[in-house]
């Protein structure tokens, strides 16, 4: 049985919680992480992080990827359904586990599209 894709990433919503929230942790200002971001080769003002963080827009898996970089952190620690909030419970860890490969699979999937 396959579990639905709302299963097993988290929302635009979530996504934004855990941006901030990790953010946070690192106490880095918005404007700090765009700038990073930018020196990265991505386009991202501290507006567009903003939306991010409050759920009005889902970043990109690159600019996902790069905020996570940056602030030290994997990319399911991002992604992952349940907001930063302390140590995780095994159901968070296995959560986390299964959008890590969901997203380590949509990216080799895209990844052998462009190789074809």
């Amino acid at each position: 049985m396959s579990k639905k894709i709302s299963e097993t990433v988290a929302s635009a919503e979530m996504i934004g919680q855990n941006i901030k929230a990790i953010r946070g942790l690192r106490k880095m200002t918005q404007k700090k992480l765009a700038v990073l971001i930018e020196e990265k080769g991505l386009k991202c003002t501290n507006i567009t992080l903003c939306n991010y963080e409050r759920g009005n827009r889902l970043p990109s898996i690159e600019v996902i990827s790069a905020i996570a970089e940056i602030l030290g952190c994997d990319v399911s620690d991002i992604v992952g359904r349940m907001p930063i909030k302390g140590k995780p419970t095994q159901d968070d860890v296995k959560a986390l586990e299964r959008t890590l490969k969901f997203v380590k699979d949509f990216v080799m999937n895209d990844i052998s599209e462009e190789t074809d």
